[in-house]
């Protein structure tokens, strides 16, 4: 028999309840209770989910090259991001290399231990997709890939090679070949140039043709990258640099190079 105060704490649903009937000494009684939390199965399909994605993901930003290009393609430090980031990745994929070997061991469907075995390969595919794709992006470079898009989104590459033409001989009159910066005034380059930073902060020279280019670059120390502008017939010897100044070159378009250095 239901009473009225059983019945009132079901109507207002403040707690969570159910009934149950039990008999005692032949009289019948309703027990209110709360209802059993259910146990979190930390081996259960939401925890394999997880295991699959991480390692995925890594290799989506990773050995597939992508960190490297957005770096290029914001004009970010990618040692700084890399390496940064590097240890906190390789430790994630072992902490999963070792915490899914104990899961293999333990005594688990056959269907289950092929997950699980799937589940431990993908880290040691993570470092093995680094020369898979590093034989698919074959000589190009992702960061620069990413910074030549950058640069001619931002730059008129055209718009200077005509400015360019405009220097004569004696303005590279002087012992290095270098134009002292402040002899121009900034309101005189291009546009497109003072959009993306202060000219007069880099570097106006000859090239190797004895041509005037616009030399740019940044970082430093273990790595640093930039770009070259110059007249459309100039014309740069790119394997003979990279092997002197140890730096990966890429031609865009007549004239115009971007470099960077590992």
């Amino acid at each position: 028999m239901v009473t009225d105060s059983s019945r009132s704490l079901c109507g207002n649903g403040l707690i969570a309840t159910y009934l149950r009937k039990k008999r005692m000494d032949n009289k019948e009684y309703i027990i209110i209770g709360l209802p059993s939390k259910k146990k979190i199965d930390i081996s259960g399909n939401k925890l394999d989910m997880v295991f699959i994605a991480i390692p995925i993901i890594l290799i989506i930003l990773f050995p597939t090259g992508l960190v490297n290009y957005l770096c290029g393609r914001f004009n970010i430090h990618f040692a700084l991001v890399f390496f940064g980031s590097l240890f906190g990745t390789i430790g994630t994929l072992f902490t999963l290399f070792i915490v899914n070997v104990v899961r293999i061991i333990r005594k688990n469907s056959f269907k289950k231990r092929l997950l699980i075995l799937f589940e431990i390969c993908l880290p040691i595919l993570f470092f093995f997709s680094f020369f898979l794709f590093r034989l698919i992006w074959d000589s190009k470079d992702p960061f620069l890939c990413g910074y030549r898009d950058q640069i001619t989104k931002k730059i008129n590459i055209e718009e200077v090679q005509a400015w360019l033409k405009t220097f004569s001989e004696e303005h590279f009159n002087t012992d290095t070949g270098w134009i002292n910066r402040e002899s121009i005034p900034e309101d005189e380059y291009p546009e497109s140039l003072k959009k993306m930073f202060r000219p007069t902060y880099h570097l106006l020279r000859t090239g190797e043709s004895d041509q005037p280019v616009i030399d740019y670059n940044r970082g430093g120390g273990f790595f640093h990258w930039g770009f070259v502008i110059g007249t459309e017939d100039m014309v740069y010897p790119i394997s003979e640099i990279m092997k002197e100044r140890d730096e990966i070159w890429m031609l865009v378009q007549p004239g115009f190079y971007v470099y960077s250095q590992y």
